[in-house]
Parts: C-alpha cells; sequence; structure tokens
C-alpha cells in the first residue's frame, strides 16, 4: 500500500538512525492501562480536556524517564528483553556506555544479549553491532 508520495505507508519522510532506537509506549501504557485510549479528532473542550490529563499524568512523566542518557540507563539497570516497541535494552545501554569509554562493560552487555535470544538472526547483528562499536569480537 502506498501514500500519496508514493512512498510505502509504513516509510517514514527521514532516515531513521538504525544505530540507535528511541524507547516508546502508547499512552495507555505510559499511562498504566493495559488498553489503547483514542478520542474523536474534533475540538471537544472534554476531549481535549482528557486528552491533556493524559499527557500531563502519563505520557510527560513517561518521556521524561528517558530523558537523559544517564536516565536511560538506570531505568534499564538489569532488563534484558524488549520493552514495547523499543529496542533491547542491553542494546541501548551497550551503545551509551560504548560511547561514554566504558567498553568493558558494553562488551558484557552484548556478549549477555548474543545468548539470550530467539531470533535466529539477531546474534548476527549484535556481533556486527560490538565492532562497530569498537568492542571487538564477541566470540573470543
Amino acid at each position: 500500500m502506498t501514500a500519496a508520495n508514493n512512498l510505502p505507508v509504513d516509510t517514514p519522510p527521514f532516515p531513521l538512525n538504525t544505530t540507535f532506537k528511541y524507547n516508546s509506549a502508547r499512552l495507555g501504557e505510559a499511562f498504566g492501562e493495559k488498553k489503547d485510549i483514542w478520542w474523536h479528532a474534533r475540538n471537544d473542550a472534554a476531549i481535549i480536556h482528557d486528552l491533556q490529563r493524559y499527557l500531563n499524568d502519563g505520557g510527560l512523566p513517561f518521556l521524561d524517564k528517558f530523558s537523559t542518557r544517564d536516565k536511560i540507563i538506570l531505568q534499564w539497570e538489569g532488563r534484558s528483553g524488549n520493552m514495547g516497541a523499543s529496542t533491547t535494552p542491553r542494546i541501548v545501554r551497550a551503545i551509551i556506555l560504548a560511547e561514554r569509554g566504558q567498553l568493558e562493560k558494553a562488551r558484557e552487555l552484548l556478549s549477555e544479549q548474543v545468548l539470550e535470544t530467539r531470533n535466529p538472526r539477531h546474534p548476527e547483528y549484535v556481533r556486527a553491532l560490538a565492532k562497530r562499536l569498537g568492542l571487538g569480537d564477541l566470540n573470543g
């Protein structure tokens, strides 16, 4: 399926940085609800008030938890599996730590990540990432 600009519907209008994927959550998740939240797209005071409440009470605090690299590292300490639609916490933490020169800890995280995946192509991706980050070969 394509949009009016002849790009596939799921193609963003800008290039994605494939090294670092940002954390994301649906507003319902950020607010602690286990369901999607929908509003009618119309100028209605009750809808606007409700939307503002969800953004102020859930959305903005969620974003603040991940507003700095230090906060990301703290939020994801000890977590390994995917969280929502985001990449795995170990990979994000390893990228941040490698950028800060903490290469041994970054290598340790990616070495753990290679071993704990169900996707057969994921270890190849993680090994290539380790090399790009200057961490060397994870096999040895």
